[in-house]
């Protein structure tokens, strides 16, 4: 048993390996550390295909949507119907149609309100860089805010459940800072 286990490498062995011993050893001396090691490796996989997904869900809406025309808004729709932009891509849509704007958020007074913030470009660079340690890709942190801004708060708004304007608000404000200074906490 140990040595087939120091064979196949031990504890640094592939998930190839740790099945090959716990196949042929299942009870073994080593099995709960190959069990272990193929879980932790399991975890580790799929965090890697979370991010790498969110990477090509955001690459893809800069790509595709974050320009805001309709067959850019389109695309992304078709390729991530329930992606991290989805929202604010059907709210685009929806605005570029003429939906009904009475079920809608008056943009225009959204931007209004974002204006009588008087936010100076060091506090709208600090909204990108809290947006981005969120894990909402706003684009080059600048501070202007530009299309994948816009729709970097609007994927913020959505996922707060927050009022999907792509505007910045006090209650947006406010409850950025919060879940900011609490994502560093749980760190």
């Amino acid at each position: 048993d140990d040595s087939y286990w120091q064979s196949l490498g031990g504890q640094r062995a592939g998930p190839d390996a740790l099945d090959a011993y716990l196949d042929r050893y299942p009870d073994g001396q080593w099995a709960d550390v190959a069990h272990d090691r193929l879980t932790r490796l399991d975890e580790g996989r799929k965090v890697r295909n979370e991010r790498d997904t969110r990477k090509d869900d955001d690459a893809f809406w800069r790509q595709t949507g974050a320009d805001g025309s309709r067959q850019g808004l389109r695309a992304y729709l078709r390729r991530y119907p329930d992606g991290r932009y989805a929202s604010a891509a059907r709210d685009q849509l929806l605005q570029i149609r003429g939906g009904n704007t009475s079920q809608g958020p008056d943009l225009d007074a959204a931007a209004a309100e974002e204006d009588a913030l008087g936010l100076i470009r060091p506090l709208r660079q600090a909204v990108e860089d809290r947006l981005a340690g969120l894990g909402i890709d706003p684009g080059q942190v600048d501070g202007k805010f530009d299309g994948s801004t816009r729709a970097a708060i609007r994927s913020y708004q959505a996922d707060s459940g927050l009022p999907v304007t792509g505007f910045l608000s006090e209650p947006v404000v406010v409850r950025l800072l919060a879940d900011s200074v609490r994502n560093l906490l749980r760190r």
